[in-house]
């Protein structure tokens, strides 16, 4: 009886020492998974990233740079219609002959073979616009896929308005590269 006895306890012993080691490398893989990335690609090393714009405020007759890599640029054109009556356009443009792109723009649903010479390709179907203020943040119709030629890709999505927070235009959005 005293050798089933002494078994007993040792196999328990034993059982929550290995519930403990497992726990602890629990514990340890969700520290290591907090330092280092995990996504199929590394920000750093790809040069890449995610990129979050705040407000740029742009004046009438004027354009802004609002994200640019080695192979996009994106641009927010503040065109003065009228007297007080502005449009917050929005664009896309490649370094590179032969990128792709898709815009949700109503009349530009396809993707698009974009090349230097084609200037901005205007991706959204809501470009905030008038003599008062608005401003336009859908999730779907503001947004964008381009694909360069080495196969990089930029994800971006752009909110607009006008007359807002003391300027003619403004931009803010998300950019994935």
């Amino acid at each position: 009886m005293a050798r089933g006895f002494l078994r007993r306890p040792a196999w328990g012993f034993i059982a929550c020492m290995l519930a403990l080691a497992a726990l602890i490398a629990s514990l340890l893989a969700l520290a290591a998974d907090q330092r280092e990335p995990r996504f199929a690609f590394d920000a750093v090393a790809s040069k890449g990233g995610t990129k979050v714009l705040d407000r740029v405020k742009v004046r009438a007759g004027a354009s802004e740079t609002l994200f640019r890599s080695a192979d996009f640029k994106v641009v927010g054109t503040c065109v003065e219609n009228a007297a007080d009556d502005f449009t917050a356009e929005v664009g896309v443009r490649t370094k590179k002959n032969n990128a792709i792109v898709f815009g949700t723009d109503l009349g530009n649903t396809n993707d698009v073979r974009l090349d230097k010479a084609d200037g901005l390709f205007s991706f959204t179907s809501y470009e905030a616009s008038g003599t008062e203020p608005l401003y336009y943040g859908y999730d779907y119709y503001q947004e964008f896929s381009a694909e360069s030629p080495s196969g990089r890709v930029l994800i971006g999505r752009v909110s607009n308005g006008v007359h807002l927070k003391g300027a003619d235009c403004i931009y803010s959005g998300l950019f994935i590269n």
